[in-house]
């Protein structure tokens, strides 16, 4: 039997250029030039074992096509006999299209919250908004033979924690220390934006329905999402004032 469609996710979303991914942290004075390109070195590994994954994916003959798709695909009727996939899933991508778009965002997304964590931490919230995404997908198709792939549920537990660091902008820049959960969920500049996304990724998947393509994978979007908006703070190190830390002058709110 044929393989049933994959559900990729090429998801564009062009509002989101317009995001600054600066701090407000003032930068001492220096003769060198900044770097034309400023990724941290944490996204630039991940970026690049996603390309080593897929060009060895792309390398396989359709037997072995079809056998990386049953063993590391997220598939939700085989996910109790597979946990890995979970995660593995999110290392394969359907064509350079869908690679490309995933990469984009992840450096978009993912270089503001890379520069806040520490290597480990920030490894650990990629897999965090990869099973969360993952496991949203799950809930919504017990039982389904369809495959889901992709980083994108991943990518959009960046964009979610992102929503921390948007406001109060302070010269067009994000700011230096994530806001708390509740303050976050106050501004109604970051409500809409919100609504938005979600919005967006609800009217795509009434279309993909529609026409029956079943092509983007809108639950693990939304469950990424929704996990990077409200946990990010697990995963974020506490923040240290010049008098010594928690409780301290200038400490800021706990989590």
């Amino acid at each position: 039997m044929p393989n049933p469609p994959l559900k990729s996710d090429p998801f564009h979303l062009p509002l989101v250029l317009k995001f600054p991914l600066s701090y407000t942290t003032p930068m001492p004075a220096s003769k060198t030039p900044p770097p034309a390109f400023n990724i941290p070195s944490k996204v630039l590994l991940l970026s690049g074992f996603f390309t080593l994954c897929f060009l060895v994916f792309d390398s396989l003959d359709s037997h072995q096509h079809t056998t990386a798709i049953n063993r590391f695909a997220l598939i939700p009727a085989n996910v109790l006999h597979a946990p890995w996939s979970l995660v593995s899933y999110s290392f394969l991508h359907d064509g350079w299209e869908h690679l490309i778009f995933n990469l984009a965002w992840l450096v978009i997304f993912g270089s503001t919250i890379a520069r806040h964590l520490g290597n480990v931490r920030f490894f650990l919230f990629f897999v965090f908004c990869t099973l969360s995404a993952g496991g949203v997908y799950v809930i919504f198709h017990i039982g389904s033979n369809f495959p889901a792939i992709g980083a994108s549920g991943a990518t959009f537990g960046m964009f979610g924690a992102l929503m921390r660091f948007l406001f109060p902008l302070r010269g067009g820049v994000l700011s230096a220390r994530p806001q708390s959960l509740e303050k976050t969920l106050q501004n109604r500049q970051i409500l809409t934006i919100i609504a938005v996304i979600i919005g967006i990724d609800l009217l795509f998947a009434t279309v993909s329905g529609v026409l029956g393509s079943g092509a983007i994978a809108w639950e693990a979007h939304i469950g990424g999402f929704i996990a990077g908006l409200t946990c990010f703070g697990w995963f974020a190190p506490p923040t240290r004032s010049i008098s010594g830390g928690p409780g301290n002058f200038n400490y800021g709110e706990w989590r």
